[in-house]
This record gives structure tokens, sequence and C-alpha cells, in this order.
């Protein structure tokens, strides 16, 4: 009786214990509320994708979402979250170029189910380095020779 005793009171603090932990992934982030297939650009000179006309900075890259707060960076596998703080970002995302929401004329506009189906076919092919066709929309070339953010980790050119 005292084992089982023992043993269910060790189980309820292991409980206790994972639910915090489920709460605190969360906290501190603002809450980003984006339909189930968002329209995307990708940022010119990188395989970065964004939400386009959001209220707030929200990437996908190499298969992840990633948003950034409060000098710090978080990745997700849905962009509704949950959201953990990341330490090893992706180069391209502490480098995007200045002005990087200001799209040229014609860039492509792409549904996220497009861009989650072919992510890794357009990296490989590097499609966003020559002239793409998305659609009635051409994409242009990117500028070469992008400059650094020179704010260290927080995303530059925003509305």
């Amino acid at each position: 009786m005292k084992r089982t005793l023992i043993l269910l009171l060790m189980l309820a603090g292991l409980g206790a214990a994972m639910a915090q932990a489920d709460v605190d992934v969360n906290i501190g982030l603002p809450v980003i509320r984006v339909g189930p297939d968002p329209v995307m650009a990708v940022v010119p000179g990188t395989y970065v994708y964004f939400v386009v006309d959001l209220d707030g900075d929200l990437f996908f890259y190499q298969g992840y979402w990633w948003r950034f707060h409060n000098n710090r960076w978080y990745r997700a596998a849905a962009a509704a979250g949950p959201w953990k703080h990341f330490k090893a970002v992706p180069h391209p995302l502490l480098n995007l170029p200045p002005g990087w929401r200001q799209m040229p004329p014609g860039h492509a506009k792409l549904k996220f189910t497009e861009v989650k189906k072919n992510w890794k076919q357009w990296e490989k092919e590097k499609r966003w380095d020559k002239k793409a066709t998305v659609g009635p929309e051409a994409t242009p070339k990117p500028p070469q020779g992008k400059p650094e953010n020179k704010g260290g980790h927080k995303p530059k050119g925003r509305r």
C-alpha cells in the first residue's frame, strides 16, 4: 500500500512537471493568426519565405516556421506553434537584406501549401537564383551581393 501511494505521488509530480513544460513554451510570444494557407513570398536573394500582409514577421525556412521576438528567435513545426526558443538560427534568417519586405513588381506570391510541398526541390534546383514563373507572375532574379544585417539578429525592412 505504501509503495503504491509513493508511486502515485511520483507520477502526479511528473505529470505536473510535464504540464508546466508545455505551458511555458509559448509564454511571452504575442499571438500571430494566419489562415491554413497564407500567401507567402520569398525574400529576394534567399530561400526564406515570409507571410505577406501580416502585422508581424513570420518566416518559413527549410521546413520550419521562425519568429523573432524580444531579441530571441523561436522555431515551430506549425505556424500556430508550439514555439520554442532556438539558439542555432540559420544564417539566411540572421542576414536578411535591408528592405526585404519591399517586393519588386511581378514578384511571385505563393500559397503556403505550394511552398511546403516544393521548398526542397526549389532549393535544390536553385529556382530563385534564376528567372522563375509561378502561376501568372514572374519572379525577377534576386540582387547579387546582399548586404549583411548590422542589427545582429533583428529582421530589417519592416513596413
